[in-house]
């Protein structure tokens, strides 16, 4: 549905972008006051388009998961000589941590070899670390049927989750993301940080999340019939000061 009707919020920025503040002010004067409402609409209740955003767990396994994950590709950054093929581990700056790897696969022209890691590999390194990843309840139900089909689901959800946080960057090329090999950075505190001062930039993000103000959509009305009552008070008239 669209948000506007009448002049569009556009036109009156294109109209007013050259103009001094008093010529701006009086185009405003001139405005219909019904105008001056879609515009204000636009700006304070209006949401703006976004891209459609994954959909993934966030309640606290996830959360532990999450922290799992990270926690054990630390332990193998500052721990080379625990490095595999599967996922490799390195500092590319002070804060970005790289993960890649390589999978070999058989195909019909013989042996491929693919530049990242996989979900299965990430998953078996946490196990390595001593700590473990969490399958939600829901997925536990007839958990002896694909098993690595589970365990993939709940590393994709610490990936996005990371991702969702801006702390990982999907560094695969634009025709490769929807392949099952991973490569992404990690920003974190600082390489020469302590373990779990690297985790504490995960807990940062996650108490701004829940700490982030979210206007209640029952709101909306009211709030824009007060701003409506405010902005329009010093609009409307403005014609006859600036003559």
């Amino acid at each position: 549905m669209n948000c506007f009707f009448g002049l569009l919020p556009t036109q009156i920025a294109q109209e007013t972008r050259k103009m001094s503040l008093q010529q701006e002010l009086a185009v405003w004067g001139r405005l219909p006051e019904q105008n001056i409402k879609n515009y204000l609409y636009f700006l304070y209740i209006c949401p703006m388009p976004e891209k459609k955003r994954r959909k993934f767990g966030k309640t606290e396994l996830y959360q532990r998961n999450m922290q799992s994950l990270v926690k054990a590709l630390l332990w193998l950054a500052n721990d080379s000589s625990q490095s595999e093929a599967s996922v490799q581990v390195e500092w590319v700056s002070d804060h970005q941590m790289k993960v890649t790897g390589e999978y070999k696969k058989r195909t019909e022209t013989g042996e491929k070899v693919f530049k990242g890691t996989t979900k299965l590999a990430l998953w078996q390194l946490v196990e390595k670390t001593g700590n473990h990843l969490e399958i939600p309840s829901r997925q536990r139900e007839g958990f002896s049927i694909n098993l690595i089909k589970r365990q993939a689901e709940v590393v994709q959800n610490a990936l996005y989750y990371l991702e969702d946080l801006r702390i990982l960057k999907d560094e695969r090329p634009e025709n490769l993301k929807n392949k099952p090999y991973w490569i992404f950075t990690l920003t974190l505190k600082h390489k020469n940080a302590s373990v779990e001062e690297n985790l504490s930039v995960i807990q940062q993000k996650l108490d701004w999340e829940m700490s982030s103000p979210v206007m209640p959509p029952s709101s909306s009305l009211s709030r824009f019939q007060s701003l409506i009552a405010e902005k329009i008070e010093g609009f409307v008239g403005r014609e006859y000061v600036f003559k």
